[in-house]
């Protein structure tokens, strides 16, 4: 599994900040085919912010009132937290038990405290191992 670098979520973090802040701070300015859009970017971006950082982001005031350097800043500080060490690689006995764990790391941990992965995953990687006897009963 690969994860993104620290650069890479900054740059995605402050194009979902600006996507945020379009919509809650000039969507009065939009027409109506902008302002569906900018809805729609905007719940992106605080579906995002809220997976990756859950429990901290309880004030999603502050997205507008803060500057948008110093939102970067806070986001940075909360990156340095995430764990995104190296993964071992799993080995997952059955294609069932690979399903389940691909759908544990690419989804949304309702109801349950600390980030999710998903947000920081750049791709997994799947490799398929068939063992056979030989020859063939």
């Amino acid at each position: 599994m690969g994860w993104f670098s620290k650069d890479e979520l900054v740059t995605q973090l402050r194009g979902l900040l600006q996507a945020y802040r379009l919509y809650h701070l000039h969507g009065l300015d939009l027409d109506q085919s902008a302002l569906e859009s900018a809805r729609d970017l905007s719940q992106v971006a605080e579906d995002t912010f809220q997976a990756m950082f859950r429990g901290r982001l309880e004030d999603d005031g502050l997205l507008t009132r803060w500057s948008e350097s110093d939102i970067i800043q806070l986001f940075e500080s909360w990156l340095e937290t995430v764990d995104r060490s190296p993964s071992e690689r799993e080995v997952c006995n059955s294609l069932g038990d690979c399903s389940s764990r691909l759908m544990e790391l690419t989804s949304e941990r309702m109801g349950i405290q600390g980030a999710s992965k998903w947000p920081y995953i750049r791709k997994v990687r799947f490799v398929l191992l068939v063992l056979e006897t030989w020859p063939p009963h």
